[in-house]
């Protein structure tokens, strides 16, 4: 049966600790109703090596057996139709081989009892329906989170629970579904909308489709139903989402709120409704990826219904006019979508070659994302497809993209490069891309950009700057992209004349910028400007990540030896208190680390590098900061250092020589935060008199 919680239980396993600790490799992969050897082997080996496309079956599973190798592994085969034992032989004993390997594991999950006992090794773990009062704590904790829950809501939601038929999928989505509603709409839930549930054996689509119904806008139900565009399972980037469902015109803006900020507030609530479920989170803990339920898959297939298609081999006799397209593997016939019908495409996503005819055909795209390694060349008539709002081609072997490409005036979202660096032949944009002035979203590898990107004025996404010499080039470019958002990356910071030059970026104006990575160049001789230009870069208070890499300043800047900027417009300085990661390395000249006690929220520091520093001092504590920050007026103060680390690592600082004891005020109550990190690496210190 489906909704049980049998995906939900495997990752809860595949996810812990131990299962970290015990296996080397942990793999996931997620299987359905077709139960195909090559198709899992590969699948095995995109998870090993992302980006590997390689397509035989003898040369993938050699290439497992290389990546694998000694290593233990578990893999999770989630969501398995099959009761073919002979299909299951033909993939079990080819996998056997792969690893020289003692106790690797597999995990099973499947609602066919056949299969199970086909796969059978240890006894099989089979789910039950929750109890009544189990369904109701679920609801409860969707609907109310962690508030009080009053009485007259608990006697509706109890029946409610009654009403799941122990599925937890379904108390989850009505837990969604009845969160932030009156109690007059709980009961017209109950009365109306659930009143003939369990009758059938489909209370769970019937849920799911209750839930739909009750999404709150036209655009928000079209959002979720272009989700089943994909293949079931597949991993949806949550930015990558919202920039389609922006390029399809789903999002909207107003003085308040720009389309992104919408996108966001569309997925959170598909997330609260259990219509999307979490996969990833990144290290602050927001979601990066997700997927949906293959019944909330089915669900959302039906709303869109001959919208959508996903073409495989199988499939071809199906295209018929539709909207939007994901072509998931294809024969080396020609392309299979007659022109009349690719007039009417709005979304093409291939994991094909394209050719300029086949382009030709799509004179409507509004997003065209290309993922296929074969793939070495954009044509030059993509310039021709002037409703182009997002091109990504982020999984592909182009190195450029053609000058046709600055005819795209509409385009929003621009994708290239891979996502692993180790697999990156993306290596230049066109001189034409500044008049791309809608564009967005420029997500790229670090590559020296065209000139003047300054005149990108909408830009929220340009993960790295190359700092050049000459004019178009300068970080003075950054100063007019006062929209730029998460993380940023500025590399050839030697470049920069100094400390004026530097504050043209306007980085303290960014408030939207929650990563900077600041970075100088190694190969250099002579004196340098480093504490001058580092002096002129100070951030907005909202940073959470600093790097600083090559700084070969004496003394830190005084914003960065205190942690706190200057606001020069209020006459005030402001702490950077919502740090959670700071990385100083190859800091070679500094002779002081910053003070860092302080920081409320600081859960990662790594010092690697700073080979001129001789003692980590008393100044490190902060102790002055946060005697002026939590004096209580009773005469003496709580002090609690590093309340939040979690990670403290030290590499290759070769002189260090003394780790002074913290020294307290005799008036304050004092608590040192066990500086009992979950981890402590020391390494390469070879002169110690530590005193902690």
């Amino acid at each position: 049966m489906g909704g049980l919680g049998k995906t939900t239980l495997a990752r809860q396993v595949f996810s812990h600790e131990k299962i970290k600790t015990d296996f080397e490799m942990q793999i996931w992969v997620y299987v359905s109703r077709t139960f195909d050897a090559v198709s899992i082997f590969k699948k095995i080996l995109e998870s090993l090596t992302p980006g590997n496309k390689i397509k035989n079956r003898e040369s993938v599973l050699r290439e497992i057996k290389k990546e694998l190798g000694h290593k233990r592994y578990l893999l999770v085969l989630d969501d398995v139709w099959n009761d073919s034992r002979e299909k299951w032989d033909d993939f079990f004993n080819s996998l056997s081989g792969i690893s020289s390997a003692m106790g690797n594991g597999i995990i099973v999950t499947t609602r066919g009892e056949n299969f199970a006992s086909i796969v059978q090794t240890l006894p099989i773990y089979e789910l039950e329906s929750l109890s009544e009062d189990k369904c109701w704590s679920i609801i409860r904790a969707k609907a109310f989170r962690e508030g009080a829950v009053p009485l007259e809501f608990e006697t509706i939601g109890r029946r409610i629970a009654n009403r799941c038929q122990g599925l937890p999928l379904a108390a989850k989505v009505v837990g969604g579904l009845l969160c932030n509603k009156s109690k007059e709409e709980w009961l017209a839930v109950e009365k109306d909308s659930l009143s003939n549930f369990g009758e059938d054996g489909n209370t769970v689509l019937k849920v799911l489709k209750l839930s739909f119904d009750h999404l709150s806008l036209p655009s928000l139900k079209k959002c979720f139903a272009y989700c089943s565009i994909f293949p079931k399972g597949f991993r949806m980037e949550r930015e990558q989402l919202i920039e389609l469902w922006m390029a399809e015109g789903f999002l909207t803006t107003d003085r308040s709120n720009d389309m992104e900020t919408e996108g966001n507030k569309f997925f959170n609530s598909l997330v609260q409704n259990s219509l999307l479920q979490v996969v990833e989170r990144d290290f602050y803990g927001n979601i990066t990826f997700c997927n949906m339920h293959d019944l909330v898959h089915d669900v959302a297939s039906s709303v869109l219904g001959s919208g959508s298609i996903c073409v495989n081999d199988e499939s071809l006799h199906a295209i018929h006019q539709v909207r939007y397209i994901c072509v998931e593997s294809i024969r080396d016939d020609p392309f299979p979508i007659p022109k009349q019908q690719a007039r009417c495409v709005r979304t093409l996503i291939l994991k094909r070659e394209v050719s300029d005819n086949m382009l030709l055909d799509f004179k409507n795209l509004h997003a065209l994302v290309l993922m296929n390694q074969d793939v070495r060349e954009l044509p030059s008539l993509i310039g021709n497809l002037i409703h182009l709002r997002l091109l990504d081609m982020s999984e592909t072997s182009v190195e450029r993209l053609p000058d046709s490409v600055g005819k795209l005036y509409l385009l929003q979202t621009l994708r290239v490069g891979t996502k692993y660096e180790w697999n990156n032949h993306f290596k230049r944009l066109p001189n034409t891309l500044k008049k791309l002035t809608s564009l967005r979203h420029l997500h790229i590898p670090n590559i020296e950009l065209p000139p003047e990107i300054g005149k990108l004025t909408s830009l929220q996404t340009l993960p790295f700057f190359q700092v050049g010499h000459k004019k178009g080039y300068q970080i003075g470019e950054l100063g007019s992209l006062k929209y730029l958002k998460g993380k940023l990356g500025i590399y050839n910071l030697e470049r920069v004349d100094g400390k004026e030059e530097a504050k043209s970026a306007r980085l303290f104006q960014k408030a939207n910028i929650v990563e900077l990575r600041f970075v100088w160049g190694e190969r250099r001789n002579g004196a340098t400007n480093d504490e001058n230009v580092l002096e002129g870069l100070q951030p907005h208070p909202n940073l959470k990540s600093l790097e600083i890499d090559g700084f070969r300043g004496i003394c830190f800047p005084s914003w960065t030896s205190k942690m706190e900027v200057r606001d020069d417009i209020e006459s005030r300085w402001i702490g950077l208190n919502n740090l959670m990661e700071i990385i100083l390395t190859h800091c070679k000249e500094c002779e002081e680390i910053p003070t860092l006690g302080h920081l409320p929220h600081l859960k990662s520091l790594y010092l690697n590098g700073l080979a001129n520093v001789r003692s980590i001092g008393s100044s490190f504590y902060g102790i002055n900061s946060l005697i002026r920050s939590t004096s209580n007026g009773e005469g003496k103060d709580k002090i609690v250092l590093f309340p939040a680390l979690e990670r403290l690592e030290l590499n290759a600082m070769s002189n260090l020589r003394e780790w002074v004891e913290v020294e307290f005020p005799s008036a304050a109550e004092t608590q040192l935060h066990e500086v009992a990190v979950a981890e402590l690496v020391l390494n390469i210190c070879q002169y110690w008199n530590v005193q902690i």
